[in-house]
């Protein structure tokens, strides 16, 4: 049995920063304890839709924490309190929106056929008082609400994610794959994907490619918000993993909601591939750069994250010396010693990979990537492109272009 003193100081910690609210069911399913003044109506959202079931099944699976995700990314973090062996009780923690509370989506959450007409009232009365907790933040609380019930020390990796069906849709097996079930290629695409993103293996595009080409290249208009939140988690464990590889978690998590807004503006499935394929390619190289960085002292490594965040701008080696509170020539020497190259090269690679992102994913053109990254004229930035990658600006774009 767990110590309650150590639940009652994880609610408080929580309760300080966040007005979320904490359950105790269980494991009939039945509410034990809430602090959530509509508690009967808000746990039909928990346990309707077969999430029963799933929440069962992550039980048997280890015991682990889980993060269930209702359709549209409106979460409940669940963890597991055993007795002999035998589940005692689930705690939640929740509801809670991923990264914000957006009105656009309370219509949606309110259809949910679990919901009586006086439960949806009630649901709506509330909703839209329902914090927004970002995912990394999600995933602490999960690791030391399991902690205070099993004193038990996990990681990150070891809580459980789960996306549930659209309630108001009937399932598609091409969108309903049950991230558990190991019996399916995509969990094991998946697993390869994550580990991928973890080591800051560039290859991650070769397996990107792979599954590419077996997705359908077209979908019908009705499933393109079921695919939109598929994405949405998949972003925030692409997130949680590059943290794991050594990104900082401030730049992991501020990358994560540029994302997340720019798929919310995605109006078609292939607009959502293209910025998916964009997405791991973009994690992949933070997470590569991070650990080549890891062996850096901290002014040095802090020169190359500003450089790597700010191509476009002006970078003069008087700049960098002051953002480093290093001398000018002090800096030149220390930065050739620790990185293995002069900081003029170093610019000049970060704006050169920067353009092979626009190249690839934008319809900027090649006089405007040039002018936005201080080449100066289209003829010298084509030769330092060419020099770099072996192709000119144009047939870069002409074999890579995915927009």
């Amino acid at each position: 049995m767990y110590d309650s003193a150590d639940l009652n100081a994880f609610r408080t910690l929580v309760g300080s920063c966040c007005p979320v609210w904490h359950w105790v069911i269980g494991p009939d399913f039945r509410l034990l304890e809430s602090d959530c003044p509509a508690p009967d109506a808000f746990l039909y959202l928990l346990t309707g839709n077969g999430h029963e079931d799933v929440i069962i099944r992550h039980w048997e699976k280890g015991g682990k924490p889980l993060i269930l995700t209702i359709q549209p990314l409106l979460n409940w973090l669940i963890a597991f309190e055993a007795a002999g062996g035998a589940l005692h009780a689930i705690h939640a923690v929740g509801p809670f929106f991923s990264v914000v509370n957006e009105s656009k989506n309370h219509a949606k959450i309110l259809k949910d056929p679990s919901l009586t007409e006086s439960d949806r009232a009630v649901v709506g009365q509330w909703i839209g008082e329902l914090p927004g907790v970002a995912p990394a933040v999600a995933v602490s609380w999960a690791q030391m609400l399991h902690y205070c019930l099993a004193g038990e020390k996990i990681t990150s990796k070891d809580v459980g994610g789960y996306l549930s069906e659209s309630p108001t849709r009937q399932p598609r097996t091409h969108l309903t794959v049950d991230p558990f079930d190991k019996q399916t290629g995509n969990w094991e695409f998946e697993q390869e994907l994550l580990e991928k993103i973890r080591k800051g293996d560039l290859s991650v595009m070769d397996t990107i490619a792979r599954a590419n080409a077996h997705t359908p290249k077209a979908m019908p208009q009705e499933t393109i918000e079921d695919y939109r939140q598929m994405e949405h988690l998949l972003l925030t464990l692409v997130s949680r993993a590059a943290v794991d590889g050594g990104m900082p978690q401030k730049s992991a998590f501020s990358l994560c909601t540029e994302y997340r807004e720019k798929l919310n503006l995605c109006e078609t499935f292939g607009e959502i591939v293209v910025l998916t394929n964009q997405m791991l390619e973009d994690y992949a190289q933070q997470v590569h750069r991070a650990q080549q960085l890891a062996t850096c002292s901290a002014r040095i490594r802090l020169v190359c994250e500003y450089i790597s965040n700010h191509p476009e701008e002006k970078l003069t080696l008087e700049l960098l010396a002051q953002k480093a509170g290093y001398t000018q020539t002090y800096l030149s020497r220390r930065f050739r010693q620790e990185m293995g190259m002069s900081i003029v090269d170093y610019i000049r690679q970060i704006r050169l990979e920067r353009a092979q992102y626009w190249l690839t994913y934008t319809d900027k053109t090649i006089e405007e990537i040039s002018d936005a990254l201080g080449f100066g004229n289209r003829s010298y930035f084509s030769k330092s492109f060419r020099d770099d990658t072996g192709v000119t600006p144009t047939d870069y774009r002409k074999q890579h272009q995915k927009a």
